[in-house]
């Protein structure tokens, strides 16, 4: 009847062990939940950069407005009173599984997002996502948890 390799080591009585250290990775892992939140969160400010770059400019309203909100307490709002005419809300709060969130609170903005049937869309949160994600696929974001 074949033996396993368990068997085998047992029958042998070797004895000899191996001690692995993992004080190292235990620290990564520690840190890693923290890091992720943080490098998200910063993630998302990049996202807002570029949107703000690359949205039309009328009055200057809804590239001010483009804000990030993370579940760490992080609100990168720069004040609002944009003048007559420009009612705003507030872009709902990060949390649960969501660490982050950027959008603008302008009433028109998803208007000018996606465009109506009077005008043509002028998007500038999709392509900033877009652009951005090409660092999630590259690992270019992902070395910074590991920093």
């Amino acid at each position: 009847m074949p033996t396993t390799f368990a068997q085998n080591m047992a029958a042998a009585n070797m004895g000899a062990g191996v001690h692995l250290d993992t004080t190292m990775l235990d620290k990564i892992v520690a840190g890693l939940n923290t890091n992720t939140e943080a490098v998200l969160v910063a993630f998302a400010i990049e996202i807002e950069g570029l949107a703000k770059s690359i949205a039309p400019y009328e009055t200057g309203a809804l590239q001010n407005s483009i804000h990030t909100r993370g579940r760490d307490g992080t609100n990168t709002r720069s004040g609002s009173s944009f003048g007559e005419g420009h009612e705003e809300e507030e872009i709902p709060d990060a949390g649960g599984d969501v660490m982050a969130v950027v959008g603008t609170g302008m009433n028109y903005a998803a208007y000018v997002e996606l465009g109506t049937y009077r005008m043509a869309a002028q998007p500038y949160l999709g392509p900033a996502v877009d652009v951005k994600a090409a660092k999630l696929n590259d690992g270019t974001m992902w070395r910074r948890l590991f920093e």
